[in-house]
């Protein structure tokens, strides 16, 4: 069964993070969500695979010599 979580609130409750990392996040893209009316909903399940593959991606950027 889906978790969805609705709002931005919902959003800082599912990650823990800070109120500006959540906007940081839906404004760049990073994660997946629906929209009805002025109302965001985001997928549990999505939103963590999602910033998985960023995660991953982002893993190979070492600059050691």
């Amino acid at each position: 069964e889906k978790q969805l979580y609705y709002g931005m609130k919902g959003l800082q409750k599912l990650l823990g993070c800070s109120e500006a990392s959540a906007h940081k996040y839906k404004k760049t893209g990073r994660i997946p969500f629906s929209q009805i009316g002025h109302k965001l909903i985001f997928d549990r399940d999505e939103v963590l695979a999602a910033l998985r593959v960023k995660k991953l991606e982002g893993g190979h950027t070492s600059t050691s010599k």
